[in-house]
């Protein structure tokens, strides 16, 4: 049988050890499977209220974290965003690339949007990148660009304070050994 327990019925359980009586809230209302009535008191009721008020507890926190890992994950494969600004030369001219930008790396190859980090202006997947570099000073990426990206043969530098999470992270995903896209395909 299964008994409703109310808030008009029980009080909670450190106000019972003091003598005095609360009332449960409305959101306290639990149903408990209960077959023999009466070898159940009070404290017994209370305690597995409280039980069940922990368990929900723990599932809460549990929520919690996989909700973490997911965005964790989202980010990952949405891919890093990183403020950058680039360095004048030959190539970023030829491209139109002047000042502010958004580098955003994700499994697949590295994008460089406006700086709003909206619009994407170029797409560079690894298969088509010779090498990534990085300055003696740490604030400099360099991409080395081949003849069928996007940007042209050439050399890309970036400036950040980034620079080393950017190179770590570019060789990482580099590493996954994504096959180069095919012609006409959006990546």
């Amino acid at each position: 049988m299964i008994r409703k327990v109310s808030r008009t019925v029980l009080p909670c359980v450190p106000c019972c050890r003091r003598g005095r009586s609360s009332d449960l809230e409305e959101k306290d209302v639990i149903y408990l499977d209960v077959t023999d009535t009466t070898n159940l008191d009070r404290y017994d009721l209370l305690q597995a209220i409280q039980e069940k008020k922990d368990k929900k507890k723990d599932l809460e926190l549990q929520l919690a974290r996989v909700r973490q890992e997911v965005d964790q994950l989202e980010e990952f494969v949405n891919g890093f965003a990183y403020k950058v600004h680039v360095v004048d030369n030959s190539v970023s001219k030829k491209c139109g690339l002047q000042g502010e930008h958004t580098l955003r790396l994700d499994i697949f190859g590295i994008k460089i949007l406006d700086s709003s980090g909206k619009r994407i202006i170029h797409t560079l997947p690894y298969p088509f990148i010779r090498r990534f570099g990085l300055s003696v000073s740490g604030q400099h990426f360099c991409i080395d660009a081949g003849h069928r990206s996007t940007t042209g043969e050439g050399q890309l530098t970036f400036w950040s304070m980034e620079a080393r999470v950017l190179h770590h992270k570019a060789i990482f995903f580099s590493n996954r050994n994504i096959p180069a896209p095919v012609w006409g395909s959006t990546y």
